[in-house]
């Protein structure tokens, strides 16, 4: 992989005094926070090493995930061959008007319990995100090679290996049957497939990941970049003007940072100041493609956290997107005011439709990210209670 200039770039935006060790390269955390964790934690922060002590745990339960595959599901994709990625939408239900439910039909806002068995890919393609990130972060707080050694072995039955990788691309993601064999909406999902890129980084100076291993992934990533960028489905979620806009771009931004492509990266985040800053937040901060849905607030703070991560990346490429305001008003910390009085203790009522209860996992990380960009408590304090929260892990990845 191409990343001595970003590597560099790292290096100049981490912390004074903090060069002793080589910047680790991992871009969901903020450039430098990983360094300034460990060494605040040697210290004896105490509230960072409850934060540890959480991911260590998790760590510990993650061993136990066996290798995961595509092929493990009992029925091929569409195409024939089970080595293709293949889910269903999960809005969409059987047709009670047909006697063999097809075509499925929209129920927006209720996920059909058939889209996360595991018939299907998803469940497994989001458990191997987590697994990893969980195991690259213990191997680089604690250089524990068991760590590591697992999820080298898991990245190759996914990826590497010839009788269970994955093909790289996601044609039959996001299905609907007796409509169609996938969709652009699926492209959504690849999140956590370059999620898993980024914990790779991690890797670098373990015995359980060799150069061979590192070159035989990026050339799985450049593929799927190919044809992230050029296919039919690729390009029609490019052009989506919602979260699934958001998310091609949050995805392609970090695709081309693991893959060196700096320039490609920093036309993204350039692209997503107008197209999706812009476009997607109103004078009063809400979000009109988000708010309109089944659950209006979760989708808000769902669209929210990939212009977080979007952002964040930005700041390895010297592209201000926290800062940055259309009309000198319409921006990010908008976006997160105009939420706020919806996720205090006791929320003010959410005027619009919201059928599920909403999961503060989805916003939590975006409120301690602003908290340390932005300088202000009032956004850690929404969930300071939550105890699930005061030990999240991105309170190493975002350090105060």
């Amino acid at each position: 992989m191409q990343k001595a200039p970003l590597l560099a770039l790292a290096l100049l935006l981490i912390p004074a005094g903090l060069h002793a060790e080589t910047a680790p390269v991992f871009y969901e955390a903020k450039p430098g926070s990983l360094l300034l964790a460990k060494q605040r934690i040697a210290q004896g922060d105490s509230e960072l090493k409850a934060a540890l002590a959480t991911l260590l745990k998790e760590a510990d339960q993650a061993l136990k995930v066996a290798p995961l595959s595509v092929v493990q599901k009992p029925k091929p994709a569409p195409s024939g061959s089970k080595h293709d990625y293949y889910t269903l939408a999960r809005y969409y239900w059987p047709n009670p008007k047909t006697s063999d439910g097809k075509p499925y039909v929209r129920r927006d806002g209720e996920m059909n319990p058939e889209t996360a068995t595991d018939d299907y890919d998803h469940r497994r393609l989001s458990l191997l995100d987590k697994t990893c990130e969980t195991l690259a972060l213990a191997w680089y707080f604690t250089g524990d090679e068991k760590y590591a050694s697992h999820e080298a072995t898991l990245l190759r039955t996914w990826f590497l290996d010839p009788e269970t990788r994955m093909h790289p691309h996601l044609q039959y993601a996001q299905s609907v049957l007796g409509k169609n064999e996938g969709r652009p909406e699926g492209i959504l999902e690849g999140r956590s497939l370059v999620g898993v890129a980024d914990a790779a980084l991690l890797l670098k100076g373990s015995s359980a990941w060799n150069a061979s291993d590192e070159t035989k992934l990026t050339e799985w990533f450049k593929e799927y970049h190919t044809w992230l960028l050029n296919s039919v489905n690729g390009k029609d979620e490019r052009a989506a003007q919602n979260n699934h806009g958001t998310y091609f771009d949050e995805q392609a931004t970090l695709l081309a940072l693991v893959l060196g492509n700096h320039a490609e990266a920093v036309a993204f985040l350039q692209e997503s100041k107008e197209k999706r800053i812009a476009a997607q937040i109103s004078a009063d901060g809400s979000q009109p493609k988000e708010v309109v849905r089944a659950d209006g607030l979760g989708y808000s703070c769902f669209n929210l956290g990939a212009l977080a991560s979007l952002a964040n990346y930005g700041e390895y490429c010297g592209v201000d997107l926290w800062n940055f305001q259309a009309d000198g008003q319409r921006g990010i910390r908008l976006a997160i005011d105009y939420l706020l009085p919806f996720l205090a203790t006791p929320p003010a009522p959410w005027p619009r439709s919201q059928k599920n209860k909403l999961d503060s996992k989805l916003i939590a990380r975006v409120l301690h990210q602003a908290s340390v960009v932005y300088g202000d408590e009032r956004y850690a304090s929404i969930y300071a209670d939550d105890k699930g929260n005061r030990t999240a892990r991105f309170h190493l990845l975002y350090v105060k």
